[in-house]
């Protein structure tokens, strides 16, 4: 059989051959109508990498920048449509980034074409990788300690939780793994030194625990652009209602999960708690499967939106001020 006749298998022998080439950062970019679909893409290829950290990080969301900011640890795979990023793709292509475009049409035919040919695609190169993609045990793990802690919220109807290590203009440290010892005070301290945890580990991993306005993912993809182009650093965001499992475990990443007090909090009918109570809940059983697997984590809590919108702003401007530095 022909592999390069088979959309499945030439995609599989692409990714598996990436992946061999020490390319294992598979990033994501698609035209506007496509979009949706990456996040289903970037689930489908994180199945399965494990403690031993072998199969693919993929990064999805962060803004497309020129060729020359990059590492060469990088995949593009680009699902084009109009061709809304085509002055970029030639921008990679003469930097010598291997991007796999995907000619793709929102019509559900190709969408669904597509969809079968990611399916096998992926199977083949995890298989290829030795990674079993059924292995999620950190998902797993998080959402048992949800169940624990919402048990004990029927109880006692408190959540675990511990004196804060820091706090001060509406933040508070929570709590963070034992390698991450933070010793200063304010909030840009707190900025500075996460940067400097990000870039002894290689990247940086944002969870946040609020409602995503377009303000505040305006500010989150401004922090990942100056996290790339000054400090040379990849970076994971998600939300809460993104699973963990799938960006969890890197030991080359610096995680931080940012959980705002709601403005509003309700019970939920029927239950001993309140829906404020169980986002952190959730945020709490993410912080002790990140923990048990070993990567460096920060839980960090603001009293308000605006506070968590002037800690990304800090964080940006921390990394511009650093790339200046080292530029003098």
């Amino acid at each position: 059989m022909d592999v390069a006749q088979n959309p499945g298998l030439f995609l599989g022998a692409v990714l598996a051959a990436a992946f061999r080439s020490g390319r294992d950062k598979v990033t994501l970019f698609a035209d506007p109508p496509l979009e949706p679909i990456l996040k289903w893409i970037e689930c489908l290829l994180a199945a399965g990498r494990g403690r031993d950290e072998r199969g693919f990080i993929t990064i999805r969301d962060e803004p497309p920048g020129s060729g020359n900011v990059y590492s060469d640890d990088r995949l593009f795979v680009y699902l084009r449509g109009p061709g809304a990023l085509d002055r970029r793709l030639a921008d990679w292509i003469r930097t010598d980034i291997p991007v796999l475009v995907l000619e793709t049409s929102p019509c559900p035919e190709s969408i669904g074409e597509m969809l079968v040919q990611w399916q096998i695609g992926a199977a083949i190169a995890q298989h290829l990788q030795s990674v079993n993609p059924t292995h999620i045990d950190a998902l797993q793990r998080s959402r048992a300690e949800l169940q624990h802690i919402l048990r004990r919220l029927e109880r006692k109807g408190e959540l675990p939780q511990g004196d804060p290590q820091w706090q001060g203009d509406g933040v508070q440290l929570r709590a963070a793994s034992r390698r991450l010892k933070f010793t200063g005070d304010g909030l840009s301290e707190v900025a500075d030194f996460v940067l400097t945890e990000s870039h002894e580990a290689g990247g940086l991993g944002l969870r946040l625990f609020t409602p995503m306005s377009k303000t505040l993912q305006g500010k989150v993809r401004r922090l990942r652009h100056a996290l790339r182009d000054q400090l040379g650093l990849f970076s994971l965001a998600s939300s809460a209602e993104h699973d963990l499992g799938l960006d969890c475990g890197l030991k080359d990443v610096v995680y931080l999960i940012l959980l705002v007090k709601p403005r509003k909090d309700e019970a939920i009918p029927g239950k001993n708690y309140t829906f404020g109570q169980l986002f952190e809940g959730q945020a709490l059983s993410d912080l002790a499967a990140m923990k048990e697997y070993g990567s460096p984590v920060l839980y960090l809590y603001f009293d308000t939106q605006k506070r968590l919108s002037d800690f990304l702003l800090a964080m940006t401007e921390a990394a511009k001020a650093r790339d200046s530095k080292n530029n003098d």
